[in-house]
């Protein structure tokens, strides 16, 4: 009997339930709950197998767009795309990681499809490479992930990981190489009677040559970066990174240095010499610091420049570099020193450091009581000028200087060279496109040379997100406004042009 109930019960069972037909495919169902039954998002042995990453170009341009694509994932599977990279000196790991979800196809496409959480939200292309970090290990060192050596390419690697935040299985894994020099422009190192520097000269092509030439002027550094002069070279301008501040410093064993205004002479002369440069067709480009000398330079000297672009700069001569003038005087840096530069000690032994003031006065009304107060002299502005409002600058003053800058401009009737960009979500400094946003770092004391002390500072651009669009707005700017006002014969590329 008790055989019996057991075989009634099964058939009831099998009687009990029905095969319904949706689209094609069959699923089955239990007559008691019709509840469907659920296959895991997961990939299984029945479902997609050997699933793959891939970076499309593998190799390219720092600020060339690639494709980063995940295939043979299950219909709606959650997964994390991870990245990570080391600085050149393999100290400090920086990474970044977004979780995505896959289509009916089973793919994610980082061009398409948009990061449900991570380091990013939304669809961002580009996203892994721009929201890179310090990874938690060294997080509290604030490391700068920079390019020094722009010969050899950043090398990052990509994981695909198996579900979201918690689960670190590993599908698969592919890397990717990032370069600043591109397989068509020379680096060379040059020496032009009081400048020195680097220049990176694209190879001949069609109509390029003479080219358009543009000098480039960074900070206060102790080494000379030149990521930024490398990839406008790509874009068909030679380019002279111009090391006019440590070569200085290195020599004189005074408090102050002073930027010696021959050295602009040296390099248009180097030009006019150069069977490739074109004299007709300079430019010029700076950041921080290097928009003083970059202002100075143009206003105080005859230069034959026909455009030039400022980003996140000060016209001030200040800290501790001056300006010496052809005839051999001097003008002295605003001082004392303690008057611009803060410097405070954290509750954990961190040295700190900014040029930016907590008092109601700020630097510029300062600045100007100084006896020593030398700004640029705009009235002899005489080509256009493309200058970046720094929104979120923290570490200088640098939105109040250009505010001011562009006042005393419209001022002396030179409002309409001048063209304005504000960058809301830009702290201190302005990378090439799709590089890390570095908003807290160390530097060295730039005033000392013997055992310059080293400290911290906040440079700004915390809002990341917004601080993506800067980058990509702003390279897209500089590249078709030098391309417009030097008459850039030649197209090297095309990614970046404007219709």
């Amino acid at each position: 009997m008790a055989a019996l109930a057991r075989l009634q019960n099964v058939l009831r069972t099998v009687a009990g339930r029905a095969t319904i037909s949706s689209g094609g495919q069959h699923q089955m169902y239990t007559s008691s709950a019709l509840v469907p039954r659920v296959t895991s998002s997961r990939c299984s042995s029945t479902g997609p197998t050997n699933p793959t990453l891939s970076v499309h170009p593998e190799s390219s341009l720092c600020d060339e767009v690639v494709n980063i694509e995940a295939n043979g994932l299950s219909p709606g599977q959650l997964v994390t795309l991870k990245a990570h990279v080391y600085t050149e000196n393999g100290k400090y790991r920086f990474e970044s990681r977004a979780h995505y979800k896959a289509d009916a196809d089973g793919k994610v496409r980082v061009q398409k499809d948009p990061s449900l959480g991570g380091s990013y939200e939304g669809i961002e292309p580009m996203g892994l490479f721009l929201a890179m970090e310090p990874g938690p290990e060294v997080a509290h060192k604030y490391p700068r992930l920079v390019k020094w050596d722009v010969t050899t390419p950043f090398s990052y690697t990509l994981e695909l990981i198996d579900g979201d935040e918690g689960q670190e299985k590993v599908i698969t894994s592919t890397s990717a190489e990032r370069m600043f020099l591109a397989d068509y422009v020379e680096r060379i190192p040059v020496k032009m009677g009081e400048a020195e520097g680097v220049l990176f000269l694209p190879k001949q092509r069609g109509s390029s040559d003479p080219l358009p030439f543009l000098i480039d002027i960074r900070g206060l550094l102790t080494n000379l970066v030149v990521d930024r002069a490398a990839t406008l070279a790509s874009h068909g301008f030679a380019v002279f990174a111009f090391d006019y501040f440590m070569p200085r410093r290195l020599k004189s064993q005074e408090k102050n240095v002073y930027m010696d205004s021959q050295a602009f002479l040296d390099i248009i002369d180097f030009v006019k010499a150069h069977p490739r440069l074109d004299e007709n067709r300079i430019g010029m480009t700076s950041s921080c610091y290097g928009g003083a000398m970059m202002l100075h330079a143009a206003t105080r000297l005859d230069l034959p420049v026909k455009c030039m672009v400022a980003a996140g700069f000060v016209d001030i001569l200040c800290v501790n570099v001056g300006w010496k003038n052809l005839d051999g005087s001097l003008l002295e840096p605003a001082g004392p020193m303690e008057d611009f530069v803060r410097t405070w000690t954290d509750e954990n032994g961190k040295s700190w450091l900014s040029l930016k003031r907590d008092t109601d006065e700020n630097f510029i009304d300062l600045t100007k009581k100084s006896q020593d107060a030398h700004f640029c002299l705009e009235e002899n502005l005489e080509c256009p000028l493309l200058m970046f409002f720094h929104a979120d600058d923290h570490h200088i003053p640098s939105l109040e200087a250009t505010t001011d800058l562009r006042d005393r401009l419209e001022r002396a009737g030179k409002g309409h060279l001048v063209e304005f960009e504000l960058l809301p979500g830009t702290g201190h400094f302005l990378e090439v496109p799709y590089q890390a946003i570095n908003t807290i770092s160390s530097l060295y004391d730039p005033t000392t040379l013997q055992s310059p002390k080293l400290y911290f500072t906040d440079y700004g651009g915390s809002d990341t997100k917004q601080g993506m669009k800067d980058q990509v707005y702003a390279w897209r700017k500089i590249v078709n406004f030098f391309r417009k006002h030097l008459d850039v014969k030649e197209m090297y590329r095309s990614d970046w042009i404007s219709s």
